[in-house]
């Protein structure tokens, strides 16, 4: 537990910005004298505090202090959903604490940066990440200024829940992959429920398809590695586009978000099914100049993948009951394999990269024709 961090996020409810700085300063001042080093976790927190107390000029308190006060009980000795709930209550306490107010919206908003904050541990276990990410997630619900009620919040803690489970039992992703399905998971839960299931069935199809004759493509070395387990890169690079329609959806109404929301993920199913089923034909060409390439090769289609990726683009829009997501969904499907086939080749973009840019670049299309 960092102690001084977590005086300043105490202290911080009762004193202005710069009362708060020189409390900072003096606890600074006397972490040196104690640390052993300046790269101590407690000294490196406080200096790392000082522009986020700063920024409290222009944003509420209640951004930046109930982050510091999340990240100044970052305890990595429990499993990482205990340490969500024990995270999200501690947090829950702190800003009724804080804002002397207490809703399902609170109790949501700290499930979701507990969630982020554990994400940061396993992935990340840095002090600068974990200082950054609490305040960052917390400022982000302030400026969408989401509010939900007690039946969404049941919801968002069943999809928490369902996602753990389906996930551990089946192994279709790592503890990283797990946490950030959690995280766009109930997002989107909150949003809409068909949004949910839109994403549900991209995460179940998706690790079905990833399974589907695994040791072919691991005998042609195209294979997911750590047997089919997604990690947080995969599931961030595939639904946070979506994320960022949804959070528009929730917060304006506007049905053209929801219809962008479903695009991305039409995108991110359809090149998923394109990968992991046209990865077991027999022939691939490149899309570039349609010459016969190495089946699994950036950049690669061929029929089989195709006619995958169509299914699967078919499947969202038919959930959403609209056709510009089936094309909007398929052109982002081809979008991800033209970046492929150029910049993922050149090494200027990973297949990270690739998924995003073409599930966002589907997002957007399918807003604009919407």
């Amino acid at each position: 537990m960092n102690i001084p961090l977590l005086i300043i996020a105490f202290v911080s409810k009762y004193l202005k910005t710069w009362e708060i700085v020189g409390v900072t300063l003096s606890l600074l001042i006397y972490s040196t004298y104690r640390a052993k080093s300046l790269k101590d976790e407690k000294f490196v927190s406080l200096l790392l505090s000082i522009p986020f107390t700063l920024s409290t000029y222009h944003v509420s308190k209640s951004v930046v202090f109930p982050g510091f006060f999340l990240s100044s009980i970052s305890e990595r000795k429990f499993k990482p959903l205990t340490r969500i709930l024990y995270y999200t209550l501690l947090s829950t306490l702190f800003l009724y604490f804080y804002k002397s107010e207490f809703a399902a919206s609170t109790i949501f908003v700290s499930l979701t940066v507990s969630t982020t904050l554990v994400l940061v541990e396993e992935v990340n276990n840095s002090v600068f990440a974990k200082i950054i990410a609490p305040p960052t997630i917390f400022l982000i619900f302030e400026i969408y200024s989401i509010q939900i009620g007690y039946f969404e919040l049941i919801v968002a803690f069943f999809v928490a829940l369902t996602l753990s489970y389906v996930a551990i039992k089946t192994k279709v992703a790592d503890v990283t992959g797990l946490l950030a399905a959690i995280i766009t998971g109930v997002i989107s839960a909150i949003s809409s429920i068909l949004l949910f299931l839109q994403l549900f069935l991209f995460f179940a199809i998706g690790s079905a398809a990833t399974k589907y004759k695994y040791e072919l493509k691991k005998l042609r070395g195209v294979a997911e590695a750590r047997g089919g387990a997604r990690g947080f890169e995969n599931v961030f690079a595939n639904t946070l586009p979506a994320i960022f329609f949804a959070l528009n959806y929730k917060y304006t109404g506007d049905a053209s978000y929801a219809i962008a929301f479903s695009a991305s993920i039409a995108t991110a199913l359809g090149d998923t099914l394109a990968s992991e089923i046209g990865q077991t034909a027999n022939k691939a060409y490149l899309i570039t100049n349609f010459k016969e390439v190495r089946v699994g090769e950036d950049g690669a289609i061929s029929p089989l993948g195709e006619l995958a990726a169509f299914l699967g683009c078919l499947i969202i829009a038919a959930i959403s009951l609209n056709p510009v997501v089936l094309l909007a969904g398929f052109v982002g499907v081809h979008v991800d394999s033209l970046l492929g086939a150029t910049l993922e080749r050149k090494k200027i973009l990973n297949n990270a990269g690739v998924n995003f840019l073409s599930t966002l670049f589907a997002g957007y299309l399918a807003f604009l024709l919407a």
